[in-house]
């Protein structure tokens, strides 16, 4: 993969548009991602790190030790936020 970005534990850039290259042979991601996915996924198997991917849906996708392990989903995040701004009563639907 290329255009990778390199950081260190305490949050700094170390690398800026790296190419990645790792054996997808030990990984399997979820039906219907691509090509970043799988070297994230590679990555993190061979090596002790994080990987972060944005989908082009905007989706965020978390791999480590070569497993999706969390998922960021920006509409869910925003409605969230929207909600600590609503004024007024507020109700919640917690059975749906």
């Amino acid at each position: 993969m290329d255009g990778a970005f390199v950081v260190s534990a305490d949050g700094i850039f170390l690398a800026a548009g790296q190419y990645l290259h790792a054996n997808a042979s030990d990984v399997e991601v979820p039906f219907g991602l691509g090509k970043r996915h799988i070297v994230a996924a590679s990555i993190s198997f061979a090596t002790n790190i994080m990987a972060i991917v944005e989908s082009e849906s905007s989706i965020g996708r978390v791999f480590q030790h070569g497993a999706l392990m969390a998922e960021i989903i920006p509409e869910l995040w925003l409605f969230s936020r929207h909600e600590m701004a609503l004024r007024g009563n507020l109700s919640k639907d917690e059975q749906h």
